[in-house]
């Protein structure tokens, strides 16, 4: 039985709500400005809680793999069953909508290549039509190359890899700017995204190490490279922000899980601590439910944020907040309902036909 982390879960749930929160602003669209709150910080960079979900699926992938010699097989057959039949719900009905209603989820025109690929989370150049998907485009290229590495080699070999490849995706909007190479499409094989995951990698591998660090000095460390990496963005032009970008978010998103993971290992037995309260069994419920809360969410918000519903309910403008919290608490306890309902069967399902194939 593998060893679970609290604070991974934790990390999880606050990736998950930064992206929800960021999104909130399409719930309270049809609202007057003057009417709406602006959180600072979760509002203008909430979106980067999908760069710490690819630094925290790096680190669970290294935990997965660490109890030996990994089957491609059984492997798959889980991450599978995890991704695909969840979220083929939510394309499907993306599909459904624009085709029988115009109403747009996501990407721009609809084909049957379009579905097709959209169905199976293969590399699509613009958004998929159920937009939020892209994300587990990059997830599966990089559990098919954990798979396909690990199996004939080793994580060293991985770590490489991952390094040439993300090296070269931070290169590429410098090179292409300068016009030393013209623009092309490299089904994310070259993503910068691949830092991310190695980031999650090196932080698992070295976890023992980094304990003398504890966890404040971590923590204030990452509000201090994020600042930096903020003021740094535009410099020297628009074309090197990929490389700056990938490189302060895998850092700061590297802090954040070293300052957690070291602080539920630190006080491990001090029944008194957070890593033992009510706040953070609810912290890790919505974890476990983050994959859900993050594909539920922008079909809802999407759709309640549309004039008609602000009509229909006839909602005063001074309700805008109210309205905003309203859909999202709504939203997280959707999820919670999907994960126990859906999700865990479906996990479950997975492990069952991955164990018959490991024998």
């Amino acid at each position: 039985m593998l060893q679970k982390f609290s604070s991974i879960q934790i990390i999880r749930a606050i990736a998950a709500l930064s992206v929800v929160m960021f999104h909130s602003h399409f719930v309270v669209a049809s609202f007057p400005d003057q009417y709406k709150v602006t959180l600072p910080f979760i509002y203008k960079w909430g979106y980067l809680g999908v760069d710490l979900f690819f630094v925290v699926s790096g680190f669970i992938i290294a935990h997965i793999a660490s109890k030996g010699k990994i089957q491609a097989a059984s492997f798959l057959t889980r991450r599978f069953f995890r991704i695909y039949p969840l979220y083929w719900i939510f394309c499907g009905l993306a599909v459904y909508l624009q085709i029988c209603y115009g109403y747009n989820l996501g990407g721009g025109e609809l084909g049957i290549s379009e579905i097709i690929k959209s169905f199976t989370i293969f590399p699509l150049e613009n958004h998929p039509p159920y937009a939020v998907g892209w994300t587990l485009e990059h997830e599966i290229i990089f559990y098919l190359l954990s798979a396909i590495v690990l199996y004939f080699s080793s994580f060293r070999t991985l770590i490489i890899i991952l390094t040439l490849l993300g090296g070269i995706g931070l290169a590429l909007p410098i090179l292409i700017n300068h016009g030393t190479l013209p623009p092309f499409w490299d089904y994310h094989l070259l993503s910068p995204t691949h830092i991310n995951f190695l980031t999650g990698i090196l932080i698992y591998k070295n976890q023992d190490r980094l304990l003398k660090f504890k966890s404040a000095g971590p923590l204030l460390s990452s509000a201090i490279v994020f600042f930096l990496w903020e003021n740094m963005l535009g410099w020297p032009n628009a074309s090197w922000n990929t490389l700056i970008s990938t490189l302060g978010t895998s850092i700061c998103s590297a802090l954040l899980i070293m300052a957690f993971l070291n602080s539920e290992k630190l006080n491990a037995n001090n029944k008194d601590s957070f890593w033992h309260s009510r706040y953070t069994k609810f912290m890790i419920a919505i974890g476990n439910a983050s994959f859900s809360l993050y594909l539920v969410h922008w079909v809802i918000f999407m759709e309640l944020g549309r004039n008609k519903w602000k009509i229909e309910f006839e909602l005063p403008d001074h309700w805008a907040e109210s309205y905003r919290i309203a859909i999202t608490v709504a939203t997280v306890l959707l999820a919670f309902l999907m994960y126990k309902l859906i999700e865990t069967p479906l996990i479950s399902l997975g492990h069952w036909i991955a164990k018959r194939l490991e024998k």
